[in-house]
């Protein structure tokens, strides 16, 4: 009796250990901060500024972390909403390293771009004249941390001259337990998306009529172009969409975020997912 006594004593302090190891390797979440600012003089092409900055989950031995960081370097300077150069070659294991390449292959566009608008050279009184002090303005940072979910917006702004530049944001959801990223097509069932376009009829028609900070009739709006995007944002009881420039109206209307619950949600929910865990539904 004693050596099974002995034996369970054991075995108990043997999985305290395990879990001890687990806690030590996956400690609490910390962040790394990268800002670059590059100005004019730092270029061939003059006008021209960059302006990126970026908090990131820091490296660990947490696979979490590690697949997280991973997907948003890759996302902001692999695959960037602003510039997509076919010879950029990225090492996500060195984030620094990323976005000084990152940097050298927009600077190589740019100065294509320079070069075909004026063979001869473009000088500061040209480039005034021609409108083209370009920008380029990246900001990377969680919105949202807890136990369920780690979500990052993505804000970019890139004028290359022109009327005005083209701007929005992006927002990106992670199982903050696996390091996954999370897509609205992974917890709404199949076939139900003339129904969620519906909610999203509903929640602009409230938003319009309650938004007095813009104050903006639904007529300003092309909803045929109204359908889920992948653009969300997750609350405890909630989701909301964001819409930017271009992508239901027109450039002066600007972007926006309207959404429906999630007891409006709960029909057309996958019952095994996460979020519909998340929710309690």
């Amino acid at each position: 009796m004693k050596k099974h006594i002995l034996l369970f004593l054991l075995i108990l302090m043997a999985l305290a250990s395990c879990r001890h190891n687990v806690e030590v390797t996956c400690p609490e979440l910390a962040w790394d901060t990268l800002t670059h600012l590059y100005q004019q003089e730092d270029y061939t092409v003059p006008g021209i500024s960059y302006q990126i900055n970026v908090v990131l989950p820091k490296d660990s031995l947490c696979p979490t972390y590690t697949a997280i960081r991973q997907q948003l370097l890759d996302r902001l300077f692999g695959t960037s909403i602003a510039w997509e150069p076919d010879s950029l070659k990225l090492d996500l294991a060195d984030a620094h390293k990323c976005l000084a390449t990152y940097l050298k292959a927009n600077q190589k566009a740019l100065d294509k771009v320079v070069a075909e608008y004026a063979p001869d050279g473009v000088g500061e009184a040209q480039m005034a004249t021609a409108s083209l002090f370009w920008g380029n303005e990246l900001k990377l940072s969680p919105v949202m941390v807890d136990d369920t979910f780690i979500t990052f917006a993505l804000f970019y702004y890139n004028y290359i001259g022109g009327v005005h530049g083209i701007y929005g944001t992006y927002y990106l959801t992670f199982n903050a337990q696996t390091g996954e990223q999370v897509h609205d097509k992974d917890f709404f069932l199949p076939n139900t998306e003339e129904a969620l376009d519906s909610l999203l009829q509903t929640a602009l028609m409230h938003y319009c009529e309650h938004n007095d900070e813009v104050a903006l009739s639904s007529n300003y709006f092309e909803t045929q172009y109204l359908h889920t995007n992948d653009n969300f944002r997750l609350t405890p009881d909630s989701i909301y969409y964001t819409f930017n420039v271009y992508e239901i109206a027109s450039y002066p209307v600007g972007c926006h975020t309207f959404g429906f619950s999630a007891q409006e949600a709960k029909p057309y929910l996958n019952q095994q997912s996460i979020v519909y865990q998340y929710w309690k539904l």
